[in-house]
C-alpha cells in the first residue's frame, strides 16, 4: 500500500462557519499518481468538524440553527468557569460543538479523485 500526504489550511473569520471544501480536497487528491483509494481529511484543531453532505444555502443555514440549538454561545460550561477550569478563552461551546461532529471523515477515490463529491 502507498500513502501520501497533503495538506491545506483554511482560515475562518465568524465563530461558527460552513466552508465547503470539496475543490481543496480534490486538488490535494488529483496531485498524486493513483487511479482509487481512500481520501481520509482530518483536521488537527479541536473546534473544527468535518462532515459530508451537500453545500446548500438552506441546509447550512438548518444546520447551523440545530448547533445553536443544540450548544448555545453562553451556556453556564464549566470549562468556561475559572473555578473549574484554567482555560481563559471561554470557548466551551466551540469545543462542544466540535465534539458533536467527526473530525475524520473518509472517502473512495475512484477516477484518480475526478469523481470526488460528485
Amino acid at each position: 500500500m502507498k500513502v501520501f500526504t497533503s495538506s491545506f489550511t483554511l482560515n475562518t473569520v465568524e465563530g461558527t462557519e460552513v466552508s465547503d471544501i470539496t475543490k481543496l480536497v480534490r486538488d490535494a487528491v488529483q496531485q498524486f499518481p493513483l487511479s482509487s483509494g481512500i481520501a481520509l481529511i482530518n483536521t488537527l484543531h479541536t473546534t473544527c468538524a468535518l462532515f459530508v453532505n451537500e453545500f446548500q444555502a438552506a441546509l447550512i443555514d438548518d444546520l447551523k440553527r440545530m448547533l445553536y440549538r443544540l450548544v448555545p454561545e453562553r451556556g453556564g460550561y464549566r470549562h468556561d468557569d475559572p473555578r473549574y477550569s484554567d482555560c481563559e478563552r471561554g470557548n466551551a461551546h466551540s469545543r462542544s460543538v466540535g465534539f458533536s461532529r467527526s473530525s475524520s471523515p473518509s472517502w473512495m477515490v475512484r477516477e484518480g479523485g475526478r469523481s470526488l463529491f460528485r
